[in-house]
C-alpha cells in the first residue's frame, strides 16, 4: 500500500466541472490516505490530484443521493440488484454483432432522411 497526502491552503478553490463553471467551496483540510500502490500511481500522473479525487467522490456523493430518491420514491435499490442490472446490460453489449450495427445505422439513416423530408 502507498500513502498519498493531498495538500491545499485555506482559501483555494476547486471545480468539479471548469468547462461548465461550477465551482465548489474553499478547501480547508489536508487528508492523508492509504491507497493501494497502482491508485497512488494513477493519481501522482494527475496535474492535480486533489481534484480529481473530489470530482470522484463527489461523483460517487451524488450517486448516493440518486440511489436515496429512488428509494425514497419506492424502488427497492441494492447492491445486488445493481450488480445484475450491470451484469445484464454487458451481456446485452456482448451481444450485439457487427451485423446489428450496421441494421441500427442503416434505420437510424433512414428515420433521419424521413425527418428532413418532413422538414422540407
Amino acid at each position: 500500500m502507498g500513502q498519498l497526502t493531498i495538500e491545499r491552503t485555506a482559501g483555494e478553490r476547486y471545480s468539479t466541472n471548469a468547462a461548465a463553471g461550477a465551482t465548489v467551496g474553499d478547501m480547508t483540510q489536508q487528508v492523508t490516505l492509504t491507497l493501494p500502490d497502482d491508485v497512488v500511481e494513477l493519481l501522482a500522473k494527475k496535474a492535480d490530484p486533489s481534484a480529481f479525487v473530489a470530482e470522484l467522490v463527489r461523483g460517487r456523493m451524488m450517486g448516493e443521493v440518486v440511489r436515496e430518491q429512488l428509494r425514497a420514491a419506492g424502488f427497492a435499490i441494492t447492491d445486488e440488484g445493481v450488480a445484475e442490472a450491470r451484469a445484464e446490460i454487458e451481456r446485452l453489449r456482448k451481444s450485439i454483432t457487427p451485423e446489428t450495427r450496421a441494421k441500427a445505422a442503416e434505420l437510424y439513416a433512414e428515420v433521419m432522411r424521413m425527418r428532413a423530408g418532413f422538414r422540407g
